[in-house]
């Protein structure tokens, strides 16, 4: 009788509830960077955090410092040895509310379109309905803000001068250039008719 083959350690490992999409929220009112607090659930009820990551595939949060789980890892570079570290678990968002920044307790949202005359576009905004407040959406963070200014960067001072403005009398481009573009053109156009 042949010995049954092991499957692998991928048929051990515990899988997420997968959420359908037709129930995936559409309208997100937590974005990344708010500050929420813990309204429900198990643990760490009324704890107040800084949202780290949005979840859409989940409808979750991830909260700095909130809901904290235990993480096996394998050993790696960051971790020579391996072993267990704790780690922010998702938050059913359901379980949090945004918080109010004028009176700083937990508040219900409804989301609006307001005009920013300062950007000169239509920005999407909170209305607090405990005290009746704009909240505003965090900007998103740049990557590129972390990173030290390399030798090849361009300063910001010559990225502001004016270097060249366009003039409908003159051709952007040299003659020697553009008389090549229409003399590809012309061939084009006589292998086309052949």
């Amino acid at each position: 009788m042949p010995k049954p083959k092991f499957r692998g350690a991928n048929f051990l490992k515990r899988k997420l509830p997968n959420i359908h999409p037709r129930d995936r929220i559409d309208e997100w009112k937590i974005f990344k960077g708010d500050t929420v607090q813990i309204v429900a659930g198990p643990r760490d009820v009324g704890k107040q955090g800084k949202v780290v990551e949005v979840v859409h595939k989940l409808n979750s949060v991830v909260v700095e410092d909130c809901r904290l789980g235990i993480k096996h890892i394998k050993p790696n570079p960051l971790y020579p040895k391996g072993g267990r570290i704790q780690k922010e678990m998702p938050i059913p968002v359901h379980q949090v509310q945004v918080v109010d920044p004028t009176i700083g307790q937990p508040t219900e949202t409804e989301l609006h379109w307001v005009y920013n005359p300062i950007k000169k576009r239509r920005e999407q905004q909170r209305l607090s309905l405990a005290t009746l407040t704009m909240i505003p959406v965090p900007e998103p963070e740049s990557p590129f803000k972390k990173l030290a200014e390399g030798p090849l960067d361009t300063a910001p001072s010559l990225v502001s001068q004016i270097t060249w403005t366009p003039d409908i009398a003159r051709c952007p481009f040299p003659a020697p250039f553009m008389n090549e573009l229409e003399r590809m053109a012309r061939k084009n156009r006589e292998a086309q008719a052949l």
